[in-house]
């Protein structure tokens, strides 16, 4: 799928603070199990980021 500039950049953007996000989160809950299912989508999340600003 092809993006414009500006749905890369917002897209870009979004994903950043998704990250960020999920890294409190794990942080807050550590020891919990929750903060496992944040890890892994803290994985995902940055793998998505890299691909967009790769691509």
């Amino acid at each position: 799928m092809r993006f414009t500039p500006k749905e890369k950049l917002a897209i870009q953007l979004a994903l950043e603070q998704r990250v960020f996000n999920l890294e409190r989160n794990v942080a807050d809950w550590e020891g919990e199990d929750v903060a496992e299912d944040c890890k892994d989508l803290l994985v995902e999340a940055k793998s998505a980021l890299k691909k967009i600003k790769e691509g």
